[in-house]
């Protein structure tokens, strides 16, 4: 996905997967044990209103800060 959206122009190529590695999991794992729904309306509103926007505007894995592509960086 974020390969796809690197090639559309969407997402620097400098893009840090990190925001949708972690974001992405979490909510779909506790919609999910909550019995909410994570059809594909959910997902690509995920996408656009969320993911999106943070991968945009995360750091580089070379920052420091939440988006900085391992959390263990963080101090």
């Amino acid at each position: 996905m974020l390969r796809a959206a690197i090639t559309r122009g969407e997402l620097p190529a400098h893009t840090d997967p990190f925001a949708y590695e972690e974001v992405a999991g979490a909510v779909l794992l506790i919609r999910k044990l909550n019995g909410l729904a994570t059809d594909i309306q959910y997902r690509e509103r995920l996408v656009d209103a969320i993911l999106i926007p943070a991968l945009r505007h995360g750091r580089t894995a070379t920052e420091r800060g939440i988006f900085s592509g391992s959390p263990r960086m963080v101090r």
